[in-house]
C-alpha cells in the first residue's frame, strides 16, 4: 500500500462481488451517513449500467436552504462563502477539488469513474436563487435544497470488467484511510452472501396533492396558456404521499429488486442521523462528463408501459416508436437541450448522436435521444449544471415559463423531485441523473411523484392515468395502496 503522503490515488484490487449490497452492507453497518449510487442489472452491464459507487464518512459538506449557505464538518481552508449563490458555491468547491495536485493515471487507465470528490443532490427548488417564481405551490419539506459531501474513498464495482476497487484519495483522514482496507476485506470474506429482508407490513394509504376533477381543471388551464401561445408544453406532476414504520435502507433494499434502473441512489440527508433519505430508481441520466471534457445527456420523453405478454409487450414498444406525439416531444426537449449547452460547450461540438432510441427497463419502455458536446476551456461540470437546470425534459418548453406555470398550478412545491444527483470526481468525471421515479423518506413520511408533459394534442385522462403508472410500481412494492381522490 503506497504512503498516503503521496500525490497519487491509493488503489487496492477488492474480490468482485456479483450483487453490490454484499459491500454497501459493510459499510453501512460500521461507517455513518453511507451511500450507494448503483446501476442497472449487472447482467446488463452497459454504458447504463456499469459501476456501482459506495463510501462513507464525508470529511465535510456544504448545503443551502432557502438561499443561506453553511460548511459542516471541517471546511475547505480559504473558502468563504459570502454571498455567493450556490451554485457559484458548488463551481469553486469543484475547481478546488479538481485542481488538487494529484496521479489519477491509474484510476483513468481502468476507467474507474470516482476517485474522490463530491456526491450529493440539488433540489429542483434550488432554481429558485436564481429564477423567479411566486405561484401558489407551498414548500411544506423541510430539508436542504442543496448538499454536498467531501467523500476521500470509495468502493467501486464495474459490472463490465466484472472488477472492484477501493480507492483512497491523498486528502482522506489518515485514520479512517488506515483502517478501510481491513475494514472492507476482512468483513467480506466472512459475509456468505447478504440477503435483504423483506417487510410484509402495510404502510398507510397513500394520498395525491391534487384530485381528479382539480388535475382536469389544471389539464385545461395549460390548454389555455399552450393555445394562447404562452408554451409548447408543460410537465404537471402530482405528489403522493403516506406514513411508513421501516428504515429509509430497507425501503431501498425492497425497492431496487422489483425496479433495477440504471441511475438508482440511496442518498442519506447528511446530519439527519441517517433517517432521512432520498432513494432513487431513475432511468434517466441528466449530464455525464468525461475525463476528457467529453459531455453527455441523454433526455427521456415517451413512455409506454411494460407487458408480461411479449407479444403485447413487443407492439407497446412498436406503438412507442413510431408515435408522432411522443417524438415531437422528445425532439422539443432535444432543441432545449442543445440551445442549453451552447451556453457551455466549444462552438460546433453539440450534436445529437441519438434520437428516439427504444430502451426498456424493468416495468416501461421509453424514447431517449443522446446529445454531445465538448466542454469549453475554463469551465468545469458545475457551470454545465447551471446552464442546464433543471433539465428541460421535465419543466416543458419554454423553460423559465414552464416553470412559471408549474408553480402556479401544483399545490406544494417539488422540494428533491425533478432534481438531480450528482457526483464531481477530483479527476473531473462527473455523472448525474434525474430525480424521477424517486422517494423521499422523511420523519417516517414518504413522498413521490408522478408527472407527465402535456402538449396540444395531449388527452386529460391519458395524461393523468400515466402520472400514477409512473409511480404504481413503486408505491406496490411498497406494499402501499394508492387512494385516488375524485
Amino acid at each position: 500500500m503506497k504512503k498516503l503522503s503521496t500525490p497519487a490515488i491509493t488503489l487496492l484490487s477488492l474480490p468482485y462481488q456479483l450483487d453490490s449490497l454484499q459491500y454497501f452492507h459493510i459499510i453501512t453497518s460500521q461507517l455513518p451517513m453511507a451511500l450507494l449510487l448503483q446501476s442497472d442489472n449487472p447482467a446488463d452491464a452497459n454504458m447504463r449500467g456499469r459501476f456501482d459507487i459506495m463510501t462513507a464518512a464525508p470529511e465535510y459538506w456544504l448545503e443551502t436552504q432557502n438561499g443561506q449557505k453553511s460548511w459542516r464538518g471541517t471546511q475547505p481552508p480559504n473558502f468563504l462563502l459570502n454571498d455567493m449563490t450556490s451554485f457559484s458555491a458548488l463551481r469553486q468547491l469543484v475547481d478546488l477539488i479538481q485542481t488538487l495536485e494529484t496521479n489519477y493515471s491509474q484510476c483513468i487507465a481502468e476507467d474507474i469513474p470516482f476517485c474522490g470528490g463530491l456526491i450529493g443532490y440539488c433540489s429542483y427548488d434550488l432554481a429558485r436563487e436564481t429564477i423567479h417564481l411566486d405561484g401558489n405551490a407551498i414548500p411544506d419539506i423541510d430539508i436542504p435544497d442543496m448538499q454536498f459531501g467531501f467523500y476521500s474513498w470509495a468502493c467501486i464495482q464495474d459490472h463490465l470488467k466484472n472488477k472492484s476497487w477501493l480507492i483512497i484519495h491523498p486528502d482522506c483522514n489518515h485514520t479512517l484511510a488506515n483502517k478501510l482496507p481491513d475494514l472492507i476485506l476482512k468483513k467480506i470474506g466472512k459475509v456468505e452472501k447478504f440477503h435483504e429482508s423483506t417487510s410484509n407490513s402495510k404502510d398507510n394509504n397513500v394520498e395525491s396533492d391534487m384530485t381528479l376533477n382539480q388535475y382536469s381543471d389544471k389539464f385545461e388551464k395549460i390548454q389555455d396558456y399552450i393555445h394562447s401561445g404562452d408554451c409548447y408544453q408543460i410537465n404537471l406532476a402530482q405528489r403522493f404521499t403516506a406514513n411508513t414504520a421501516r428504515e429509509p435502507l430497507q425501503l431501498y433494499y425492497e425497492l431496487r429488486k422489483v425496479m433495477p434502473s440504471p441511475f438508482c441512489a440511496f442518498l442519506p440527508i447528511l446530519g439527519s442521523n441517517d433517517k432521512h433519505a432520498i432513494i432513487s430508481l431513475s432511468p434517466e441520466r441528466f449530464i455525464q462528463i468525461d475525463t476528457n471534457k467529453n459531455i453527455i445527456s441523454q433526455p427521456i420523453k415517451g413512455t409506454a408501459q411494460r407487458n408480461s405478454n411479449p407479444d403485447i409487450d413487443h407492439q407497446s414498444a412498436s406503438s412507442l416508436l413510431s408515435d408522432k406525439k411522443n417524438q415531437s416531444e422528445n425532439l422539443m426537449i432535444v432543441d432545449l437541450l442543445r440551445n442549453d449547452l451552447g451556453r457551455v460547450c466549444e462552438i460546433g461540438s453539440i450534436k445529437v448522436n441519438k434520437l428516439f432510441e427504444l430502451q426498456s427497463f424493468s416495468n416501461v419502455h421509453h424514447l431517449v435521444s443522446t446529445i454531445e458536446g465538448k466542454l469549453a476551456d475554463g469551465l468545469n461540470g458545475a457551470d454545465v449544471f447551471q446552464a442546464c437546470f433543471p433539465g428541460g425534459s421535465i419543466t416543458g418548453a419554454p423553460k423559465i415559463r414552464a416553470m412559471e406555470i408549474i408553480d402556479e398550478l401544483e399545490p406544494t412545491t417539488r422540494s428533491i423531485y425533478c432534481g438531480n444527483i450528482i457526483y464531481f470526481s477530483a479527476h473531473g468525471a462527473t455523472d448525474s441523473n434525474i430525480m424521477i421515479r424517486t422517494i423521499l423518506v422523511r420523519e417516517k413520511r414518504v413522498y413521490c411523484w408522478g408527472g407527465g408533459g402535456i402538449v396540444a394534442d395531449s388527452e386529460c385522462s391519458s395524461e393523468y392515468n400515466e402520472s400514477i403508472a409512473k409511480v404504481s410500481t413503486l408505491l406496490n412494492a411498497l406494499n402501499m395502496n394508492q387512494k385516488n381522490k375524485q
